[in-house]
């Protein structure tokens, strides 16, 4: 059985498994921040069967409320041995890793990704130039580009953040 986890529901799995009453609740992160996505993520592991509603008398362990019972979540015997199977050795050698996927030829990310390949790199004003991006939009491209496997790097030259790549990654 293959089984996608988001790294949330990682998260949540592997520290219910380590407390004696098995609750996904309190999550150790800026839960406002990320209500929504707990919440999204809980539900996703409750349908696959990996977390049950309970009954909590603990705040931080509340989910959600309804006619005067606070219920909380937790991990469930299927939840524990997803996550002991992920401690086993060998295991994280079987996920395969997606090979980088170059942008659409022509786009504005192939236009960022060419900047970031010259030889001395590029610079945000001069990404922003050539995009017609604000620079809060430049850095979320490259975040983006980071996260899609391209080994993005900085350096200073003459105190200005610059920013470059092999002139192959992505080929």
């Amino acid at each position: 059985m293959v089984m996608k986890l988001s790294e949330m529901q990682i998260i949540l799995l592997v520290s219910a498994s380590q407390r004696d009453n098995g609750s996904l609740l309190p999550v150790r992160t800026d839960a406002d921040k990320h209500h929504a996505r707990i919440d999204r993520s809980i539900a996703g592991l409750m349908r696959r069967g990996l977390a049950i509603e309970v009954a909590v008398r603990e705040d931080c362990q509340v989910w959600r409320e309804g006619k005067g019972m606070k219920s909380g979540v937790a991990i469930t015997p299927l939840g524990r041995d997803i996550i002991d199977k992920m401690s086993e050795p060998g295991f994280l050698r079987t996920i395969p890793v997606p090979a980088v996927m170059p942008p659409r030829e022509g786009s504005k990310q192939s236009l960022l990704l060419e900047l970031l390949r010259h030889p001395d790199g590029t610079n945000l004003a001069k990404m922003g130039e050539a995009t017609g991006w604000l620079p809060h939009t430049t850095r979320a491209a490259l975040t983006g580009l980071r996260k899609r496997g391209f080994p993005i790097s900085t350096h200073k030259v003459d105190g200005a953040t610059h920013y470059s790549i092999s002139p192959t990654a992505g080929d």
